[in-house]
């Protein structure tokens, strides 16, 4: 029989008829679907009816059987076929060997003993391939187990009810969903309908009996009552069951707990609702491909799309391209979201029909269970604000030009004591720049000298003000030493974006000003001193002349020579008197080379003159400080009458050998004390005096000063005037 007529049916079956019986058990053998051989007691095989692919039979004769078994099961099939040999019973056995291709697979053998008690005893093996039956008992297995692994760790209660009267038998899980057991539930007389909410029983079994007219899924949401008395939420998923016939079998549920999700779902709703109603626009953009996924009414209404308009286009249709690149502003966000998890800034935008706009956004991450990773950006429409900003901007830089180009000198200082700006004309007034200057202490510091803290803290208390505040005029001295005299003025300006006061001070320069007035006021000074030189000569040498006229008619009319002879006495001594008079009246008058040494010098010599004809002698000395300026001749005059009467009241009244003097002068005050060693006086004496010590005091009162007199030890005459006078530069 040639290889083509094996490969036809029709031919073999023909073939089958037409041969012997060996012949026949030959061909069963050739096609049956077990694999059938024969070994010797030394495991060869002897005969074997097929082969797996890849073999022949001429290659597998005379070979160990063992050699087709997997190693860990040679020794258990050597054992069976040597047990067969020495008891002759047959014996059976699944066993995993070598299939087609040196695939694993599984084989059920049966082994009897042929020929025994001849020589020619072999061990006949009918193998058949199990291998499809064991993976399918292998599966059904694991199957089950999956099964009871799933339904005993579902997170709900299993159960399966086989009448429409919902008498259920509860699986698994009822615990975790109501706090009673399975065997609680199944013992009540309604089972687990009776846990029910009485208000949703209706409708649980009114919707559940479409369940069993055919079969079909219905999800149902309810109420429970638990264990503890609880209202609780639960999903109901259950299946009809109907058997091939068409008649209903089961209802098979789950019933999981949803009270946590449906107190979520509200809370969603409720956030969805504030998100959908919020005045901030808010989107939300799919990481993977910058996808619009989601816009509240806000949102869409600030770019001027109509509802869901924008959804499923690029983000980049709201993005308006400025100086900055649209794709380096989305690699600047995701950077920072990277980095710090959220982005916040402003951003320019586009509206559907062109036009730009600014937004102030944040931005940050999120892990949506649908889209993955998304971005949702929060936007705030600040165009009016940054044109506000700008207009304020600009604003402030005009207001900070016009302060630095002032024509007065200027400064605008927080109260922390930065100074934020100083105007041109105070760095060209100082020499100070505002890098010099930057905070109030520095200017200070620089500018006032030793009254520095006083007028720190006198300008720090003007932030508590909210008016205008009149400073005052002070001298300042400037980076070259000069000496200026400014009036200041400072004005509350509100607040800084970062809370702090903010005040401008302002300053106009009167040193000019004031020189003049100073000018004028000693010219005027000047005058009265002149008017009171007039009215003195006008009082004493014309009193003198008065007196030495009627004297000289006295004398002419005299009838005896010693009457003629004491008037001319008279008129000698009121001559003398006079030219004293003048002398004192002409030092007075204002002159360049006056002086306070030339002063003390003219007092020293008319005291001497005075008193040492009368036997007194007469020391003075003198204590003046250094750079002060020469007196005026009004003090000179009125010091002059003050220190001739005291010299005079010496004379007449104290009887005394020695008169000391002493003179004080210093920028504030002077003091001339003259003491005599005399008789001295009581002091209730002195309130009966004459003329002179009232003329004395009335002098020094008109000077803002006083005369003090003491009478204990000799006479002590103290005169004390206030000078106001300046210090002299350099």
């Amino acid at each position: 029989m040639n290889n083509k007529e094996l490969n036809n049916p029709d031919s073999e079956l023909a073939a089958l008829n037409s041969q012997t019986e060996s012949e026949k058990l030959a061909a069963v053998l050739r096609y049956s679907p077990a694999i059938i051989l024969t070994v010797d007691r030394q495991m060869r095989i002897q005969s074997i009816n097929r082969v797996r692919a890849g073999l022949t039979v001429q290659d597998v004769m005379s070979t160990s059987c063992l050699d087709y078994v997997l190693p860990e099961h040679r020794d258990r099939l050597e054992t069976y076929i040597k047990e067969v040999f020495k008891t002759g019973e047959s014996v059976s056995y699944e066993i995993q060997g070598r299939g087609d291709h040196d695939v694993p697979a599984w084989y059920s053998t049966r082994l009897s003993l042929l020929s025994k008690g001849t020589a020619n005893e072999q061990v006949l093996l009918v193998t058949e391939d199990i291998t499809e039956r064991k993976m399918a008992d292998e599966a059904l297995h694991k199957s089950e187990k999956r099964y009871r692994t799933i339904v005993h760790n579902i997170p709900g209660m299993v159960y399966r009810a086989y009448t429409h009267e919902w008498k259920a038998e509860i699986i698994s899980g009822a615990e975790s969903v109501c706090g009673y057991s399975e065997d609680e539930i199944n013992c009540m007389p309604h089972g687990w309908l009776h846990i029910i909410h009485p208000e949703d029983r209706n409708m649980v079994r009114s919707n559940s009996s479409f369940l069993l007219k055919k079969p079909q899924m219905l999800i149902q949401e309810y109420r429970i009552i638990s264990k503890d008395g609880q209202i609780r939420w639960v999903e109901d998923r259950k299946t009809s069951i109907f058997r091939e016939t068409g008649a209903f079998e089961s209802i098979d549920g789950i019933v999981l707990d949803i009270t946590e999700r449906k107190r979520l779902e509200a809370e969603i709703g409720l956030r969805s609702e504030i998100l959908f109603q919020m005045a901030e626009g808010t989107n939300m953009v799919r990481s993977s491909d910058n996808e619009i996924i989601f816009t509240n009414p806000s949102f869409d209404r600030m770019f001027g799309y109509g509802p869901g308009e924008l959804i499923g286009k690029n983000i980049s249709i709201v993005n308006a391209h400025t100086l900055k690149d649209p794709v380096e502003t989305a690699n600047e966000i995701r950077r920072a979201l990277a980095a710090e998890g959220s982005w916040h800034g402003e951003l320019q935008n586009v509206k559907k029909d062109g036009s730009t706009f600014w937004s102030a956004a944040t931005v940050f991450p999120f892990d949506h269970r649908e889209f993955g990773l998304v971005f949702i950006s929060i936007h705030t429409d600040i165009t009016e604000s940054k044109r506000v900003e700008t207009a304020l901007r600009e604003s402030e830089e005009r207001f900070r030009r016009a302060i630095i180009g002032s024509p007065l000198p200027v400064i605008i200082h927080a109260e922390d004591g930065e100074i934020l700006a100083v105007s041109n004309m105070l760095t060209t007034l100082t020499g100070y720049a505002h890098k010099d200057i930057r905070t109030m202490s520095m200017w200070t510091d620089k500018v006032f000298g030793q009254k520095s803290q006083e007028m720190f803290e006198f300008i720090q208390k003007l932030f508590e003000r909210d008016s205008i505040d009149e400073g005052g005029e002070h001298d300042i001295t400037t980076k070259s030493g000069k000496t200026l005299t400014w009036y200041f003025r400072a004005n509350p300006l509100g607040k800084l974006p970062d809370g702090r006061k903010l005040l401008i001070s302002m300053a106009l320069d009167i040193t000019e000003r004031k020189r003049i007035e100073e000018d004028r006021i000693e010219r005027k000074s000047a005058e009265r001193a002149m008017n009171n030189v007039l009215m003195e000569i006008h009082d004493g040498i014309g009193g003198i002349t008065t007196n030495i006229t009627m004297l000289s008619e006295v004398a002419k009319k005299a009838a005896k020579p010693e009457d003629a002879e004491k008037a001319l006495n008279t008129i000698s001594d009121l001559a003398r008197d006079g030219m004293v008079e003048i002398r004192s009246l002409m030092y007075s008058l204002d002159r360049e080379d006056l002086s306070w040494r030339s002063l003390i010098a003219e007092m020293r010599n008319q005291g001497t003159r005075l008193l040492e004809p009368h036997a007194v002698t007469f020391t003075m000395t003198a204590d003046i400080e250094d750079n002060i300026q020469s007196p005026g001749s009004h003090l000179c005059l009125n010091l002059f009458r003050i220190y001739r009467e005291a010299l005079m009241n010496v004379i007449k009244h104290a009887k005394a050998t020695k008169v000391m003097a002493s003179f004080h002068v210093d920028k504030e005050r002077l003091v001339l004390m003259i003491q005599d060693d005399g008789k001295g006086f009581e002091q209730s004496a002195l309130m009966g005096s004459g003329r002179g010590v009232g003329n004395m005091m009335a002098r020094a009162s008109t000077m803002h000063g006083r005369v003090a007199i003491t009478g204990d030890r000799g006479t002590c005459v103290t005169i004390e005037m206030p000078v106001q006078l300046k210090v002299i530069s350099g």
